[in-house]
């Protein structure tokens, strides 16, 4: 359940991190120094310590004054409780600040986490689950109740979207649904993420749908199944759609794949 663990001195000044989608839910804690990310709302430079969470389909990165030294631990993880998952959106992150105690405490818990990703064991995804649940219990008791608005607001409701997009990827899931599942109508969702300066709900889904395709085609499943699975009308309007968004065809990339599977398994 901990997807990656990392912790040190971080010179992002001299060698940033570039914009990404991380696909995770990503904790940053910001111990001492002033990086920041990047192409995120609420990733501003302060000396100040602090936690960035940010959505698994934000796109950000990491950068710092040249010259500088920050001290970090991060920890991704693919899931997140819904009190927290409802404060932070693909365009913002959710920042908490850090006391002298938090950053006390949050140094003194790497020696705690290592075991978790050097020594796992048969307790490991529980021991992951709960040091999940104490860091959004944190973070929420922390961000205080201004964090958290009486009603959902349009942020909420398009992260909201975007998750039912994900749970129901091989359902067939349409804009109509989605918006229902929110509690709005499809046009007023539509107006909601072009407010927010996204694409549009179906163009989103569309991108989700063909992501988890490339994700089939790199474990070797035949096209005609990927288009079935994930609901295309027919595999030749998957391969079309798939060679539009990637610029290349399924067949190649699963060829692709298959090889470059091939060359790590000999090198094992």
């Amino acid at each position: 359940m901990l997807r990656y663990l990392g912790y040190g001195e971080r010179r992002y000044g001299e060698r940033p991190v570039l914009p990404m989608q991380r696909q995770v839910w990503e904790f940053q804690f910001i111990l001492q120094g002033t990086c920041h990310p990047t192409t995120l709302a609420g990733g501003v430079r302060t000396e100040k310590p602090r936690l960035y969470i940010s959505h698994p389909l934000s796109r950000h990165g990491w950068t710092d004054a040249p010259g500088t030294v920050s001290s970090i631990l991060v920890l991704h993880f693919p899931t997140a409780p819904r009190e927290l998952a409802d404060l932070v959106s693909p365009r913002m992150a959710l920042t908490v600040p850090l006391l002298p105690a938090d950053v006390r405490r949050f140094r003194k818990l790497v020696p705690a986490l290592l075991p978790l990703v050097q020594k796992p064991d048969a307790l490991q995804d529980l021991r992951a689950q709960r040091l999940l649940l104490d860091l959004s219990l944190f973070a929420l008791e922390r961000a205080g109740s201004s964090a958290m608005p009486r009603e959902e607001d349009d942020t909420r409701r398009i992260a909201r979207s975007l998750a039912w997009f994900r749970e129901h990827l091989t359902d067939s899931p349409s804009v109509e649904q989605a918006a229902q599942a929110v509690g709005c109508s499809a046009s007023h969702l539509r107006r909601l993420y072009h407010r927010a300066g996204h694409p549009s709900p179906r163009s989103v889904l569309q991108r989700m749908r063909l992501e988890a395709a490339a994700e089939c085609l790199t474990l070797d499943w035949p096209q005609k199944k990927v288009a079935g699975y994930l609901g295309f009308s027919e595999p030749s309007a998957f391969a079309r759609a798939f060679t539009r968004h990637f610029g290349t065809p399924p067949g190649v990339w699963r060829h692709r794949a298959a090889i470059t599977s091939d060359g790590k398994n000999r090198l094992q």
